[in-house]
């Protein structure tokens, strides 16, 4: 297995609180780290770590979006959760076919588009507070490896979060995106 690699992205999140105090929303950064390859199973998991920019702040929950290449992984579940964290609806996630995957990200094949979400659902579980220098491992995701070179250095297939919802953001317009 190659180096872990890291794709972190900006993402915003929405506290609730008494109308009278001040809120601050923290920016989260989140991305998929530390790979982990199965050779027995071909089961290949991301896990997905945050960093917030205040301290003592807990993740409620957040919408799960992300492209992969139909060519060499397959999405299983969301799955590992920390600390009274799970899959909420759509739960299984939606894996929706796209043609898109090959002219936005250069892939030789088409994409699937992988939305779901995830929540604190257990409420008496213990906070997990999401670090400010560090990384906060809440989940991951899990794939099936559909196509694999043989080589296990090598093998990095590409995993594209969509995390902004408004396409004028920057964000992939659903109606382009999904197929």
């Amino acid at each position: 297995m190659s180096p872990a690699r890291s794709h972190a992205t900006e993402i915003s999140t929405t506290i609730t609180a008494d109308a009278s105090a001040v809120v601050v929303d923290p920016n989260l950064t989140v991305r998929f780290n530390n790979p982990q390859f199965s050779c027995s199973t071909y089961e290949y998991c991301l896990d997905v770590e945050f960093q917030s920019d205040i301290a003592n702040k807990e993740l409620f929950g957040m919408n799960v979006r992300f492209f992969l290449m139909i060519r060499s992984l397959e999405f299983v579940a969301f799955r590992g959760f920390q600390g009274g964290y799970g899959a909420v609806a759509p739960n299984p996630a939606n894996v929706n076919y796209s043609t898109s995957g090959i002219p936005w990200f250069n892939f030789t094949d088409g994409a699937d588009y992988v939305n779901g979400a995830v929540q604190k659902t257990n409420s008496s579980a213990p906070a997990i507070y999401i670090s400010t220098s560090g990384w906060t491992k809440l989940f991951q995701a899990c794939f099936t490896v559909d196509y694999h070179n043989g080589s296990e250095t090598v093998f990095c297939p590409p995993v594209v979060w969509d995390l902004e919802a408004n396409p004028a953001n920057g964000g992939f317009p659903w109606s382009i995106a999904v197929s």
